[in-house]
């Protein structure tokens, strides 16, 4: 036994070391080499971009470099959906809060932080993180925007889908006066936002425009994360035009790309729509198989949307109905 726990920490201590050679040999790339990844992409290779993340901080350390360390630490941020999302983003704000030579912090580790707990349903603890983001990222025309972007969709959230549209709105035009590299990246996500909130208030012909623009968008570029997103939505605003088959096929395709990646959420509004789908096509017990998928999920998260708790008003009536 005690041979076999030997064996054990030989093989884990080889794997450190070999890890932190792979480090070591790419603290050799530029800022600019180990920078190339889109951190913020939802399509990456995880594995290596954790790697370069890990090397560009290393290499900020060794040269006492506080923006660089800060870029560092922000990229690893981005890579995490759990506390370490927030820890990254804290060590951020501590090394920068007090530099006034940089752009870019600490308001955008404020925005990050603000979106870990917009998509933990904690709306409270974000907006208070985005309202700091904001009162700190004035020099900077993209971080205010983008910190503008996040207001609004937690505005959207909270129900408040006019105000939310404006602003997203005027979040597109900011972009095209915005010289960045990956501008796509931001105008597919601001589509996305759109399109939504134009389904909100029933425009849906406006919407399907802006949908199939950015499916066209995210094949072309290759991010499967948005394009699933797209996927969804045209799905749903096939349900609200009552093409119910057509919705089927969208919400269908939808799922199984959503299913392969931990969004909880996002699943949960895919089964909802599947479940009203089936239900006005009349195939109720199928229906209700994805109205309990909702319902767990209500029961073992606080987050929900409008669309999720609409499946309640579905179960209700199918219970008249059996009650007669």
């Amino acid at each position: 036994m005690h041979r076999i726990i030997t064996v054990i920490l030989f093989i884990l201590s080889q794997l450190v070391f070999s890890q932190n050679d792979i480090i070591d040999s790419l603290t050799q790339k530029t800022y600019d080499e180990l920078g190339s990844i889109n951190y913020r992409s939802t399509n990456f290779d995880s594995i290596k971009a954790l790697n370069y993340a890990k090397a560009y901080l290393k290499k900020g350390k060794r040269s006492n470099d506080i923006v660089k360390m800060a870029d560092g630490y922000y990229f690893l941020s981005g890579l995490f959906n759990d506390d370490n999302a927030v820890k990254y983003s804290d060590s951020v704000i501590s090394l920068t809060k007090t530099i006034d030579n940089d752009n870019n912090y600490p308001s955008k580790a404020y925005r990050q932080k603000g979106l870990y707990f917009y998509n933990k349903g904690n709306l409270d603890i974000a907006l208070n993180n985005y309202i700091l983001a904001l009162n700190s990222s004035q020099k900077n025309d993209l971080d205010y925007a983008n910190t503008e972007y996040n207001v609004a969709a937690l505005k959207d959230r909270l129900g408040d889908v006019e105000e939310a549209l404006i602003s997203i709105k005027s979040y597109l035009t900011k972009l095209e006066n915005i010289n960045i590299s990956n501008k796509q990246y931001y105008i597919n996500r601001s589509l996305l936002a759109y399109s939504i909130l134009l389904i909100k208030t029933k425009k849906l012909d406006s919407a399907q425009k802006y949908i199939k623009k950015g499916i066209t968008n995210t094949l072309k570029s290759g991010d499967s994360g948005m394009y699933k997103n797209f996927v969804l939505i045209s799905g749903i605003t096939s349900y609200h035009k009552k093409s119910y088959q057509t919705a089927l096929d969208s919400l269908n395709k939808s799922k199984k790309l959503i299913s392969k990646q931990n969004e909880n959420i996002n699943l949960a509004t895919n089964n909802a729509y599947l479940g009203m789908t089936h239900y006005m096509l009349g195939s109720k017990n199928k229906a209700l198989s994805y109205f309990n998928e909702v319902d767990y999920f209500h029961n073992n998260t606080d987050d929900f949307t409008v669309e999720t708790l609409q499946v309640y008003t579905f179960l209700i009536d199918y219970y008249k109905t059996l009650i007669g």
